[in-house]
């Protein structure tokens, strides 16, 4: 029988499937009582807790169900209206928009900070043009 370690992404995995399906066969009134229960643990008990949350919240967001939109899974209840994981400030895609606006807002400041300095500079030789012309004179 081979062992897993804590750190491999075959045990998160497993024990995302694992809360998933736990929460699952949990009626409306456990739910209510897994909810007051996590409010009130401390210690290494709510870490535990926690940990297990955020582990099977990542698997329930990748679910069919959540895709769905099913608001009466007790998954639902769980990630999104008692720990907010649901929020689009929490999901990746939100990061990426985020870094794509910045890196598009800097490529933009560059181009204007290129466009003024080269404005600065005059046109180019026409002044050196002029200048000879009324020298001659």
């Amino acid at each position: 029988m081979g062992t897993m370690t804590v750190g491999s992404a075959g045990f998160q995995e497993w024990g995302s499937e694992i809360a998933q399906a736990e929460w699952n066969r949990m009626s409306k009134q456990e739910v209510d009582q897994y909810i007051k229960g996590t409010e009130t643990l401390k210690g290494w008990e709510k870490t535990q807790r926690e940990g297990n949350i955020e582990m099977g919240c990542s698997y329930f967001t990748s679910s069919e169900e959540y895709k769905s939109g099913n608001t009466t899974a007790p998954a639902y209840r769980i990630c999104c209206e008692m720990v907010d994981y649901c929020s689009f400030y929490k999901q990746t895609w939100f990061y990426l928009a985020c870094a794509g606006g910045v890196v598009l807002l800097i490529i933009i400041i560059i181009v204007i900070v290129c466009c003024c300095c080269r404005k600065g500079r005059g046109g180019g030789g026409k002044d050196a043009e002029a200048i000879e012309e009324t020298t001659e004179e």
